[in-house]
């Protein structure tokens, strides 16, 4: 996908990102004035800096940096930021990566947690004595131009950090993409996301996974109405149009007791067509 410093999950296995580093050749869409593309050196617990289109805060430095996204960078949505970025570029796209690596952007760093408010509009993330995030005077107009967002898969499972309200207020969301396999996603709180986000946006999950992402013991993920793999199947559309309909739930009824199941047709992930997955469909019609 878009950033050089970011390992997806595809398919079973780990790919490497394809092309030059990003970071290393000051962005995969060339470079920009005044957006960082590296991370300077002796930051400590509770600093904040910028880098590409996200403003970080460090938690501690023990293994490298560990750090918490809270929100964009100063130069896109603070008093003089320039939002129109969002659109030059990355493309409309917002990633939270898992791990930066020191070719790529000078210094190791996790990413393991994201800010709660982050993307909202007002709230700033606090900082240590002498260390300030930029205002959100920008934060309307560059929010209303992000129409994804990208989370990489993390082997700790970076949705773990997701805290109350911080995409809410990325409101023109019309795709969600976790990296993460169904059988390592973990909850998130229901105001993650703002509520419309969850009814007309679709969450894009690895192959395999869209039931597990469905199930209850992944809420709120689960309040996505409409699920879809990576190879585009929707989750719920056995008749294969694209849409989900009361056929749909008809053709499922006649598969309970399918085992295995089709991966569409498998809406709480537990390997098998069941009455459940058919009223969990009921509920997305």
């Amino acid at each position: 996908m878009r950033k050089g410093i970011i390992q997806k999950l595809t398919m079973l296995a780990f790919v490497a990102m394809v092309g030059i580093p990003a970071f290393a050749q000051g962005g995969k869409f060339g470079t920009n004035a005044g957006v960082a593309t590296t991370i300077g050196e002796g930051h400590v617990p509770g600093d904040v800096f910028d880098l590409e289109e996200l403003q970080y805060y460090v938690i501690d430095t023990e293994s490298g940096l560990n750090l918490k996204v809270i929100g964009f960078a100063s130069y896109i949505s603070g008093a003089t930021g320039d939002p129109t970025l969002l659109e030059s570029k990355y493309a409309g796209t917002v990633t939270i990566p898992h791990y930066l690596y020191p070719a790529d952007v000078g210094v190791a760093a996790h990413v393991s947690s994201v800010a709660a408010n982050a993307f909202t509009t007002t709230v700033l993330y606090p900082t240590a004595p002498g260390n300030s995030a930029d205002s959100k005077d920008q934060f309307a107009t560059a929010a209303a131009k992000v129409t994804k967002l990208e989370i990489d898969y993390s082997p700790t499972e970076i949705t773990a950090g997701i805290d109350e309200n911080a995409f809410a207020g990325l409101t023109a969301l019309t795709q969600v993409q976790n990296f993460t396999p169904g059988d390592k996603v973990l909850g998130i709180p229901e105001t993650s996301f703002d509520a419309n986000v969850f009814k007309t946006a679709t969450l894009v999950t690895p192959n395999g996974s869209m039931g597990k992402y469905n199930s209850n013991d992944a809420k709120y993920w689960n309040l996505f109405m409409k699920i879809t793999n990576v190879a585009g199947t929707v989750l719920g559309d056995v008749s294969g149009d694209g849409e989900l309909s009361i056929a749909d739930a008809k053709r499922i009824q006649k598969m309970i007791g399918t085992n295995p199941a089709p991966e569409n047709a498998d809406l709480n992930g537990d390997g098998e067509v069941t009455i459940a997955d058919y009223k969990l469909l009921l509920r997305k019609i």
